[in-house]
C-alpha cells in the first residue's frame, strides 16, 4: 500500500462492486489539491489512463478523442498480439433533443449510441431492418420504497412480503417497460454473478410469483385479514411511474390493501425520501 494506492473494503461479498467504486450515487473519488491546482476544471489538462486522449470538446456539441499510443490494453487475435484500441478517433455528438437523435441514429450519420429507450425498438426495426440492436438494463430504476421503520403494517416483514407476492411484475413489465427480466438490479443479464429468477431459491421465487391466494393468508397470519390502507407516492413527471402505481393498486386490491396514490413534483418528493416522511415511495435508485 503506498500513497497513490486508493482501497476500499466490504463489510460482506458485493457481486455489484462496480456500483458503489465506479459509476454509483453514494460514492465520489477523492478530489486531492493536486488536482484542483492542476486546472482539473478545463478540459485540456484531462489526464488518464484510458484507450483515447481527449484532443477536443465543444460544449453543447462534440466530444473528440485520439487514440492513446501508449495505452496498456491488448487483444490476441488468432494467435497474434494487437495493441488496442484500434480507432484512431472517436467523436461523440452531444445531441439534447431526443427526436434529433432517433433521426441521426436512422440515417446512418451516427455510428452508435446508447440510451435509447426500449419504446423505440419496434419503429427503429422497421425503419433501419440492418440497425444491430442491444438490449440491456438502465443503470438507474425506480424503487418502490416501503416505511418499514415506521409505526402501521409496513413495519411488518410478513405484510411486505404479501404484497409483492400479489404484484404482477410480469404486467408491470410488459405493458410499462416493453418486457425484461422480472428479477436484474442490482446483479444484471451479462454479469458473471447474475442468477435469473428461475435460478433462485423457491423462497425468493414465491416472492415474485402473483399468487394473492397466498398473499392474503400471509396478510391473516401476519394479523391483517381484513387487508388495511396504506399509501405511495409517485413523481408527478414520471408517466410510468402513474402506471406502475394503478397496476399496483389493482393487484394489491385482490388481498383487501386499499391503496392511495399521491403525486408530487421531484423537489417534494425528494424532500420526503430524505426525511423518510413518506409510507410508500416510487423513486430513483
Amino acid at each position: 500500500m503506498d500513497k497513490y494506492t486508493f482501497r476500499w473494503d466490504f463489510n460482506t461479498y458485493q457481486a455489484n462492486w462496480a456500483f458503489f467504486l465506479l459509476y454509483g450515487a453514494a460514492f465520489s473519488f477523492p478530489f486531492t489539491t493536486e488536482s484542483a491546482s492542476a486546472g482539473g476544471s478545463n478540459w485540456r489538462n484531462a489526464v488518464g489512463t484510458g484507450p483515447f486522449i481527449l484532443s477536443d470538446f465543444v460544449d453543447g456539441s462534440s466530444v473528440t478523442y485520439k487514440r492513446n499510443a501508449n495505452y496498456w490494453g491488448t487483444a490476441t487475435i488468432n494467435g497474434k498480439q494487437y495493441q488496442e484500441p484500434f480507432v484512431n478517433s472517436l467523436i461523440y455528438l452531444i445531441v439534447p433533443d431526443q427526436s434529433t437523435e432517433l433521426a441521426a441514429l436512422r440515417t446512418g450519420k451516427i455510428d452508435w449510441i446508447t440510451g435509447i429507450p426500449y419504446s423505440n425498438a419496434a419503429a427503429l426495426s422497421k425503419q433501419a431492418p440492418n440497425m444491430i440492436q442491444e438490449k440491456y438494463l438502465q443503470d438507474s430504476i425506480y424503487a418502490l420504497r416501503l416505511n418499514r421503520i415506521a409505526p402501521g403494517p409496513l413495519a411488518n416483514l410478513q405484510v411486505r412480503q404479501a404484497l409483492s407476492m400479489a404484484t404482477d411484475y410480469n404486467t408491470i413489465a410488459n405493458t410499462v417497460y416493453g418486457g425484461g427480466d422480472i428479477l436484474g438490479w442490482p446483479v444484471a443479464r451479462g454479469n458473471p454473478e447474475y442468477t435469473p429468477l428461475s435460478g433462485q431459491s423457491a423462497a425468493v421465487q414465491a416472492l415474485f410469483s402473483d399468487n394473492p391466494t397466498q398473499a392474503k393468508q400471509m396478510l391473516a397470519a401476519a394479523g391483517f385479514a381484513n387487508g388495511f390502507t396504506t399509501t405511495i407516492t409517485i413523481d408527478s413527471s414520471v408517466l410510468q411511474q402513474a402506471d406502475d402505481a394503478q397496476i399496483l393498486a389493482s393487484d394489491w386490491a385482490q388481498i383487501g390493501v386499499t391503496l392511495n396514490i399521491q403525486s408530487l413534483n421531484s423537489v417534494a418528493l425528494v424532500a420526503l425520501k430524505n426525511n423518510v416522511t413518506f409510507t410508500g415511495l416510487l423513486a430513483f435508485q
